[in-house]
């Protein structure tokens, strides 16, 4: 059955369904479609056959899960692997292991801390009653990034204070992946706008084995205004945080800040 559209703007890919609704549309509304894109077609239909994906295994019986489910999926790629035997290596190796697993950490010593939000999730922390409160979130990203890019609009002594024990592990730990004489671990970016930002803070952070801490002084044209952490991983699991946090004590502790979180795992172009 045809379901009824709405007036307005799409990025919809024309399947059975879509084409029955277009097919079903009045004679006096026009349709605006294109033909896929051969540059990026590949990435419009494999959002669309994630999602398909997604749906069939979400409806397999939970007493079947994971191992069904794994079945699935490894059943799917040998049909891929047939119908593009130029990418068979490839999908080879992306067969999945049963019964089904997820690699957590590979460390030495104690197990390294891990943000209590996803590392492949991206997600939005609005601060909510079931939400960490950010400086805990970032205190756990700083534990487990090997580089880190602060861009924030404001420091203050309070903020970093908020971070400084994780902010001061990190520090210790060897470079990993990098050679630190060229490459700074972590690197800020701040500002003097508004003479919110303080010395001391800067100074703090300056002092930190492997940091590079610049400032703007440019306060009348630029207005440097913004607020990102970017934590890099060896792993591939980077994270970015981009919101209306600063860096200072209210703003990670009981300020009422959104924060969106982009993860590299399912946001790679963001």
């Amino acid at each position: 059955m045809a379901k009824a559209l709405a007036d307005g703007v799409y990025e919809h890919l024309v399947t059975r369904e879509l084409a029955r609704s277009l097919d079903a549309l009045e004679p006096t509304r026009k349709r605006d479609v294109d033909a896929l894109d051969p540059a990026d077609a590949h990435s419009v239909l494999a959002r669309h056959l994630a999602a398909e994906v997604a749906k069939a295994l979400d409806a397999v019986a939970e007493t079947d899960r994971p191992h069904a489910q794994v079945e699935i999926v490894n059943r799917l790629l040998q049909e891929l692997r047939g119908l593009v035997p130029k990418a068979s290596e490839s999908i080879d190796d992306g067969v999945v292991e049963p019964p089904g697993e997820q690699l957590r950490a590979i460390f030495r010593g104690a197990a390294p801390q891990r943000p209590l939000s996803p590392l492949a999730s991206s997600t939005l922390l609005t601060r909510n009653r079931a939400e960490p409160t950010l400086g805990v979130e970032l205190s756990r990203e700083i534990e487990s990034a090997d580089r880190i890019d602060v861009l924030m609009a404001f420091v203050t002594t309070g903020g970093v204070r908020a971070l400084r024990e994780a902010l001061e592990r990190f520090a210790s730990r060897a470079g990993r992946g990098t050679n630190e004489a060229e490459v700074p671990r972590l690197r800020v970016l701040t500002t003097v706008f508004t003479g919110t930002t303080e010395v001391s803070a800067v100074e703090s952070l300056a002092a930190l084995r492997g940091a590079s801490v610049k400032v703007s002084y440019d306060v009348r044209r630029t207005r440097l205004h913004a607020k990102a952490w970017l934590f890099h991983r060896e792993t591939g699991l980077h994270t970015a945080y981009v919101g209306s946090a600063n860096l200072t004590a209210t703003a990670l502790g009981a300020g009422q800040e959104w924060m969106v979180k982009a993860c590299a795992a399912d946001l790679p172009h963001v």
